[in-house]
């Protein structure tokens, strides 16, 4: 229920907690660790945790059954992070609100 809710409203499961698998930079993209069958949903955004801090936020844009893709989504403040494989990843906070 919680998975098919998400896809209705475009969120990610809310209780979602996956990794960075790989981080490509120049191409600004992630794949993930998890795919639809832990909650991803193609078109969500997800927080980067990095020592409990969102450091990044991802706009899911491909998603398998066990493993995603998303787009780096570009800091307004300019700051640039280098995420890394084994970065937590996390549905955006100000959705599960």
């Amino acid at each position: 229920k919680v998975i098919v809710d998400g896809y209705s409203s475009g969120n990610s499961a809310p209780t979602l907690t996956t990794s960075v698998k790989g981080a490509y930079p120049t191409w600004g993209f992630v794949t993930l660790n998890s795919g639809n069958a832990q909650g991803v949903v193609p078109g969500s955004i997800l927080d980067v945790l990095r020592n409990g801090e969102a450091v990044a936020k991802l706009k899911v844009t491909t998603v398998e059954q066990n493993r995603s893709a998303a787009d780096i989504i570009a800091d307004s403040s300019g700051a640039v992070v280098a995420l890394r494989s084994g970065d937590r990843v996390v549905a955006e906070k100000s959705a599960q609100q």
